[in-house]
């Protein structure tokens, strides 16, 4: 992009100032540190190049910046050094994994089916809610996925703690073979998941500065849809039919996993949500519909269930030792400056 020249009158006096507000809604697409230093050379050159009484962004121009963007952002990934990937990765799984909570708690109570019955279908009343133990995988949740959103990093670290342990006590109080339950292990994982980042990361306060609100909000919505299916068909509707529920959660899974492996953060949280990802896939082969893929846990020799144990376990000691060797660093080397927790 070549240098800036002066605008001249016919530019500033015919529609710059809304055509002005929409380039810089563009740049938005960039990340803020080029912004700071080329936002306002950038939106010189467009304006220049402008026509007269022009309006709206070229679609040429609009799909450069995109590029551009993409460009930089990519470059920026590629680049990013180690230890920044495990911290920004850290970051993000204190705001994803509480996200990942609620969706499950939401779908494991009822709670949005009995929301989509009361409009479409018939009122129907939630009596278990009442009960001491659907309060931790509900109530829970959200409390810390709040704490997430605002970025209060010891407050996450804590709820996600006492949400754990109360879903812990609330399934053991039943029976004590929960705890060779996937389902706990799931909840139980994604839990000090949200904690360990929370307080190994500079928080889920940078964590939304790489999601952003919308990425949040997407996250939201996907994790609820799956959690959704994942539970069974509470609907006779085309996405909860036969094997479309597997089909969509797998699709769903290898887009997740293609986006992941784009950057070091992603490679990094792909590793970090494999731990909660084993016993989520045990916990589809457990109790899912039936079909092909199903096999109830009463089969399952004692080996085959401490998989969801053992494997995350493994994961977890690599997880920990690869984090050490990168904020080690060269020696000498202070960690990078983001990489330090805050609140």
């Amino acid at each position: 992009m070549t240098a800036a020249r002066p605008l001249g009158p016919e530019v500033r006096m015919t529609g710059a100032g809304p055509l002005e507000r929409r380039y810089r809604r563009l740049l938005a697409v960039y990340p803020p540190a080029h912004r700071q230093v080329h936002g306002e050379e950038m939106v010189g050159v467009l304006l220049a190049s402008a026509r007269p009484r022009q309006r709206w962004p070229k679609i040429a121009d609009a799909a450069d910046l995109i590029a551009g963007a993409a460009r930089i952002q990519f470059r920026a990934w590629q680049e990013q050094p180690a230890g920044q990937a495990w911290s920004d990765a850290l970051a993000l799984i204190s705001v994803i994994a509480p996200i990942l909570l609620l969706a499950d708690g939401l779908a494991t109570a009822d709670l949005i089916g009995v929301a989509i019955r009361d409009t479409w279908i018939t009122p129907e009343f939630p009596f278990w809610l009442g009960y001491w133990w659907i309060w931790p995988i509900t109530f829970g949740p959200a409390i810390v996925t709040l704490f997430a959103l605002a970025g209060w990093r010891r407050s996450v670290a804590v709820t996600a703690l006492l949400t754990t342990a109360g879903a812990a006590a609330g399934d053991l109080t039943g029976s004590l073979t929960y705890l060779a339950s996937p389902g706990l292990a799931l909840t139980t994982y994604l839990g000090l998941l949200a904690a360990a980042g929370a307080i190994l990361s500079p928080g889920p306060r940078r964590g939304m500065e790489i999601l952003r609100w919308w990425g949040a909000a997407v996250i939201g919505a996907i994790a609820v849809f799956l959690a959704e299916l994942t539970h069974g068909p509470e609907f006779n509707i085309w996405p909860m039919q036969g094997n479309n529920p597997v089909l969509l959660i797998g699709a769903s899974l290898v887009l997740a996993v293609a986006a992941c492996l784009i950057s070091p953060t992603g490679r990094r949280l792909l590793i970090l949500l494999a731990i909660p990802f084993v016993p989520y896939a045990c916990y589809m082969l457990n109790n899912q519909y039936d079909g092909p893929i199903s096999w109830p846990a009463a089969a399952w020799p004692p080996a085959v269930q401490s998989v969801w144990v053992l494997l995350p376990a493994l994961l977890a000691i690599f997880v920990i030792t690869a984090l050490r060797r990168a904020r080690a660093g060269p020696r000498g080397q202070a960690p990078p400056e983001d990489s330090r927790p805050t609140d």
